[in-house]
């Protein structure tokens, strides 16, 4: 493939022959003649030097004064190489099959080009969208709407009344609409609450291996579209992920809480129950969250407060011991301290 074809992809700029030949796309360490690779900034400015790849998608101002490639200039490489990725390693196609070893109980909708994988189950009831892809030891249980071009992954469990866009990625081991965490005390016992709100998922959602999203109690647990979830994440009953959204892996969000559109949690997030996080803010990795935060925020620390105030605060700490060791040293001097 030339390298003018894969250029148009993402408007890139080329500074050199646009008839390249490229066969692949490498990291930048390991790229060699007939490769593309991408810079990223001052992580990769050592192996740009010696860099043999015949092509590199890069910003212009990270240019080197000498370089041996042919630079493709764009002001997003790491967006350009997510579609250079693509190109190269596009995802598999559905194999439309299914397998005679799963279950489809009655009442089940199933439309063209699915495929469902070896010992799967599907509920009664339940509807699976023209090009998704179920694989083995999956359970879909009654009354579950899963829409087009979607893939559950093996191991996966999807519980009652759950509702699926389209386009999203389930990986193995999620479970999606399990009971929410929710008692009453009657004197020393513990008596369940029903949760039989459900889940709602919207498009294109991504949620990582081994994740749990507990069902609502009345009303459903609503993720919207676009949003992305790491591996290991709990969000509990009744809780609103906004659209675009993205959570990283061991975050644990408690019951009622709203995050609003274009939220980052970080690597460990802890949020208390019923609390709202604000449209377009980041809390950093293992921050506990206690307090409602508003719009635009950038928030870390156990309480999380405003990033500036926790540096601040960092920085007097840091000057303790000093300012204690010249107290002491005034305090000596005036007699009251032996």
């Amino acid at each position: 493939m030339k390298l003018k074809e894969i250029a148009e992809l993402f408007s890139g700029k080329i500074l050199g022959d646009p008839d390249t030949e490229i066969d692949d796309i490498r990291p930048i360490a390991r790229a060699g003649k007939g490769h593309i690779t991408f810079f990223l900034g001052k992580r990769f400015k050592n192996a740009i030097r010696g860099c043999k790849a015949s092509a590199v998608i890069m910003k212009k101002d990270d240019l080197p004064e000498n370089y041996n490639f042919v630079p493709v200039i764009t002001d997003n490489p790491y967006l350009a190489f997510q579609k250079v990725m693509t190109l190269f390693h596009p995802p598999k196609p559905v194999s439309s099959s299914i397998s005679k070893n799963c279950i489809i109980k009655d009442g089940t909708s199933i439309e063209e080009n699915v495929s469902i994988g070896d010992f799967s189950i599907i509920g009664e009831r339940s509807s699976i969208g023209r090009g998704t892809s179920i694989g083995n030891f999956v359970s879909i249980e009654e009354n579950v709407t899963i829409g087009k071009n979607c893939v559950i992954h093996s191991g996966a469990k999807i519980y009652p009344s759950v509702k699926i866009g389209s386009g999203c990625i389930i990986h193995s081991g999620a479970v999606i609409g399990g009971d929410g965490f929710g008692y009453a005390r009657d004197g020393a016992i513990n008596k369940k609450i029903p949760h039989i709100g459900g889940v709602i998922i919207g498009d294109d959602v991504e949620i990582g291996a081994n994740c749990t999203i507990d069902a609502g109690t009345f009303d459903p647990t609503i993720i919207e579209n676009g949003v992305k979830i790491d591996n290991l994440v709990h969000i509990a009953h009744n809780v609103f992920v906004g659209e675009n959204s993205i959570i990283v892996a061991q975050v644990g969000i408690a019951g009622s809480v709203t995050l609003e559109k274009n939220v980052t949690l970080a690597g460990q997030v802890g949020i208390a129950g019923h609390l709202t996080i604000g449209e377009n803010s980041i809390v950093a990795a293992q921050s506990g969250v206690s307090k409602s935060i508003p719009p635009n925020s950038y928030y870390f620390g156990y309480p999380a407060k405003p990033a500036n105030q926790v540096k601040r605060e960092m920085a007097t700490i840091s000057q303790l011991p000093e300012l204690i060791k010249k107290l002491k040293e005034l305090l000596k001097k005036e007699g009251l301290y032996d």
